[in-house]
């Protein structure tokens, strides 16, 4: 009788573990994550990526503030699908073509986004099974080049 009860107080304090385990995906704790891009200059001003997916453009000659614009980052939820998604963070200094800036965020989409009328288009990588772009973009013939974490 006295196994039998070790027997059971063991089975549902591993399922506690368990279920703890698989619920953590679900809740989000508050953890800030910011990304890290360096900046890329042109058309008198300078780029980069911010916290939360941002991009933004300051003034080159003073630094002042001109814009910031929120990327869509469409990213799924967390490993069970019921936390929140992650925004757009971006990690690698933008490139920029004429009035377009490219830059790929963490959730693995690339974004074109045009800084004279900030309009924005764009596409995941690998819809499939979108992994985070990291790397810098490289335009170049008409072409953008980029890596992410899936070779």
């Amino acid at each position: 009788m006295q196994i039998k009860r070790h027997k059971i107080k063991i089975t549902v304090f591993t399922l506690l573990i368990a279920v703890s385990v698989m619920l953590a995906g679900c809740v989000d704790f508050g953890a800030s994550q910011a990304g890290w891009s360096g900046v890329v200059y042109g058309n008198g001003s300078l780029y980069l990526g911010a916290a939360g997916g941002k991009l933004v453009s300051l003034n080159s000659e003073n630094g002042f503030y001109q814009w910031q614009e929120t990327l869509d980052a469409g990213a799924a939820g967390g490993g069970l699908g019921c936390a929140p998604a992650a925004s757009g963070i971006i990690y690698a200094t933008p490139a920029l073509e004429g009035d377009t800036l490219f830059a790929g965020d963490y959730s693995g989409k690339i974004h074109a986004f045009s800084v004279t009328d900030r309009q924005s288009k764009s596409v995941f990588l690998d819809e499939t099974a979108p992994q985070p772009i990291i790397g810098g973009p490289l335009v170049s013939h008409e072409n953008v080049y980029i890596g992410s974490i899936d070779g």
